[in-house]
């Protein structure tokens, strides 16, 4: 699965998902640090990355801009 770590992720997550399989990128490697959340919402789409967050407004931006994004992660729930 290809992935997308938000910044509110810790990096150190990277290695554990790549063990796994995974094709992991993460914000911060993409120069996407303090970005607002439709650019790194644009980049996952264009990457056809999956976005794992603990950031909640990725839901609304989904709905309210009409953007791709495959699936966001809420691992607060």
């Amino acid at each position: 699965m290809m992935l997308k770590l938000d910044e509110n992720l810790s990096r150190h997550l990277k290695p554990d998902l790549a063990a796994l399989g995974h094709d992991v990128l993460t914000a911060a490697e993409e120069g996407l640090l303090s970005q607002p959340d439709t650019a790194i919402a644009t980049a996952a789409s264009r990457e056809g990355r999956m976005i794992f967050t603990l950031d909640l407004d990725f839901a609304d931006l989904s709905r309210t801009e009409q953007l791709n994004i495959d699936l966001v992660v809420d691992l607060l729930g």
